[in-house]
């Protein structure tokens, strides 16, 4: 799903004679600095100058919440809102940092807060359905779906991707494919919804459609390809996920030959996928979490006839339970 942490915040400017006053730069206070250690180190300092300073709060607790630490942000989000008790960014924040504690009634009650300053504020709307349904609260979760798909704050693939979720979770997959393909309308670049509509086709076993949502969702979240020497197909190789990379394995192999391709995580950490490429790499076969495994998330494409003479390439990736780890991957092409 879309990340759900608000990601813009409003510069506040500070004043240049302050700098001066400590051995730290201040400035360097803002969410958009790459080292994240530094903006909270600069934040204290110029909270120490400045101990009403709501916009040093916010930035140290969105950092926080970027590196884990979502106690710490919760505490820094309560500090602007003991300042401003109309921040509806805090509220919305201070929930997310809820729910990533699993504190989901806590997260509810933000959300709700957040939507109280303005009923208008679609991610508060979002966020709030999406806790609804890990309390399994599934009727409110939805309620908040048809608002969204129905309302004009242009969130209506939000709706749609959450309401497709729901009915997925519930086992209607021919509605989850529906409303995935609802969302992919509106905004074809949002990776997501191809997983979730991949992933509902190979529950149908329409395995050839499934294939062309996973790959779409590959080249989406793993732009970066690294092709493998087709000789490592003769044994079994490990290779490491990163997150942004798929890695393709040439095969080659006559008609009515039958592939069985595995990739089997060895951490937790990794949630495999495979597609199968004929030789102008369109995908033709895929599987993810037919393969048992440590979490149960391993791939297999499993004794898959080859429809021609020729070329194919082994897609190995990863899909929405997982993009960090070892992956073992075991080829086997029986004439």
């Amino acid at each position: 799903m879309k990340r759900l942490l608000l990601l813009l915040i409003l510069a506040l400017a500070i004043p240049a004679t302050a700098y001066a006053q400590v051995g730290v730069d201040v400035d360097y206070c803002d969410d958009a600095n790459p080292d994240k250690e530094r903006v909270i180190e600069a934040c204290t300092a110029l909270l120490e100058l400045e101990p009403a300073n709501t916009y040093a709060y916010f930035v140290r607790a969105f950092v926080q919440a970027e590196l884990g630490r979502y106690q710490e942000a919760i505490i820094d989000y309560s500090k602007v809102l003991f300042f401003d008790q109309h921040d509806e960014y805090a509220y919305n924040n201070r929930g997310y940092a809820y729910y990533q504690l699993e504190q989901y009634e806590q997260a509810i009650a933000d959300y709700t807060r957040a939507l109280s300053v303005n009923p208008d504020y679609a991610t508060a709307r979002v966020n709030r359905g999406y806790a609804y349904w890990v309390n399994e609260q599934p009727e409110l979760a939805l309620a908040e779906a048809e608002y969204l798909i129905n309302d004009d704050s242009g969130s209506a693939a939000d709706g749609y991707y959450l309401r497709g979720a729901l009915a997925q979770d519930a086992g209607d997959h021919q509605a989850a494919i529906e409303d995935y393909g609802r969302v992919i309308e509106l905004d074809p670049e949002w990776s997501s919804p191809y997983l979730g509509r991949g992933f509902a086709l190979w529950n149908l076993y329409d395995f050839a459609a499934a294939a062309r949502d996973y790959h779409t969702w590959l080249e989406i979240e793993a732009p970066l390809i690294e092709t493998l020497d087709a000789d490592m197909a003769a044994e079994p190789f490990v290779l490491t996920m990163d997150g942004e990379t798929r890695y393709l394995l040439p095969i080659s192999g006559d008609a009515g030959d039958r592939l069985t391709a595995r990739a089997a995580a060895l951490t937790d950490t990794l949630d495999p996928a495979i597609v199968l490429l004929d030789a102008s790499r369109q995908p033709i076969a895929v599987d993810d979490d037919g393969g048992g495994g440590i979490a149960e998330l391993d791939a297999i494409i499993d004794g898959f006839p080859l429809p021609e003479d020729g070329m194919y390439f082994i897609e190995i990736g990863f899909a929405g339970g997982g993009d960090i780890g070892d992956v073992e991957v075991t080829v086997n092409l029986q004439k």
